[in-house]
């Protein structure tokens, strides 16, 4: 008896230095990213939070400020400041609608073709991965040259006169911004889409091969209802993205693009050149702060609301 309840305590701290091994090993592995998450997220942005209800106030030595309390203040200025800039509102709205009516629809077309190996089905994949593959600042100087220098070549070249470059030229500076977005997010679309599809359970295909349907039926009956899951994704990761999306302008054009400025981009530039005190020509910390809780405030329910309403009226996989 001696002998098997030694045994029997043995195993039992063997086996609780393993869980306690075990759990060690969890809490060293997921320190970092908590760590991060806690100063990065919501350290920042209960900072943010608090700054926007601050007021800075420079003393009359210039040598350093007072802060007090104001609750409305900076909320009219952020208004203020984005009624001012009301072309920042518009070009987002163009992004984002040129990646829900554009983007989205050809990826499922692209990735429904990849999905069925039909003829140089490698061929697309390599041309629309490939924004994915190069990196993102080398891809955007490419398509900048090709867009100016090469552009205004080729039309001396047939015509005898420089052209202005298309990202140059104000009539068609916008149109090949978002070409170039839509262009750009092909990747990560044909990817995710390619991978649902791959998901599908072959015989789901095959029975309704046998029973006529062609490939339009496939499609709109069978494929998309699988993926719509995926469709929802990435239009709820496109709205709630709205404010913040930058659509590669720093990449094209540096900090000269404030006429084509994206909600994101000009919020980017503003905090780039922000102080704890306004100026005429950038805001402060707190206005930013402002606009910021403005804009969640905004963008949250609708996020929410076009999600359960995508939930309820998609098609049914019955």
């Amino acid at each position: 008896m001696t002998g098997t309840t030694a045994q029997k305590k043995r195993k039992t701290f063997l086996k609780s230095k393993k869980e306690r091994a075990k759990i060690i090993f969890c809490c060293a592995v997921l320190a970092l990213p908590v760590l991060q998450q806690l100063i990065f997220y919501i350290g920042v942005n209960f900072n943010s939070f608090l700054q926007a209800f601050q007021i800075h106030d420079y003393n009359q030595t210039g040598l350093g400020y007072t802060v007090r309390f104001s609750f409305l203040e900076n909320f009219k200025s952020a208004v203020e400041l984005v009624s001012k800039s009301s072309f920042i509102v518009k070009n987002s709205a163009i992004i984002y609608a040129a990646s829900i009516l554009i983007s989205l629809p050809l990826a499922l077309i692209f990735s429904f073709y990849i999905y069925k190996k039909f003829p140089l089905s490698g061929l697309f994949s390599v041309f629309l991965y490939m924004p994915q593959i190069v990196s993102a600042l080398v891809f955007s100087l490419l398509f900048k040259y090709l867009t100016t220098e090469v552009y205004s070549t080729i039309s001396y070249q047939l015509t005898g006169e420089y052209a202005e470059g298309l990202l140059l030229n104000q009539n068609t500076r916008i149109p090949v911004l978002v070409f170039f977005n839509i262009w750009i997010s092909f990747g990560v679309n044909i990817i995710l889409y390619s991978g649902a599809m791959a998901g599908i359970e072959p015989s789901i295909v095959e029975s309704a091969e046998l029973d006529g349907t062609n490939l339009l039926q496939e499609f709109l009956h069978i494929t998309f209802p699988m993926i719509f899951p995926t469709f929802i994704s990435f239009i709820i990761i496109g709205l709630a993205g709205l404010c913040t999306n930058q659509a590669n302008l720093y990449n094209l054009f540096g900090p000269q693009a404030q006429e084509l400025s994206t909600i994101g981009y000009y919020i980017y530039a503003q905090s780039n050149k922000a102080d704890y005190v306004s100026t005429l020509s950038y805001a402060s910390f707190g206005e930013l702060a402002a606009l910021g809780i403005m804009l969640t405030l905004i963008v949250a329910p609708v996020t929410l609301g076009v999600k359960k309403l995508l939930e309820k009226i998609g098609p049914s996989v019955d």
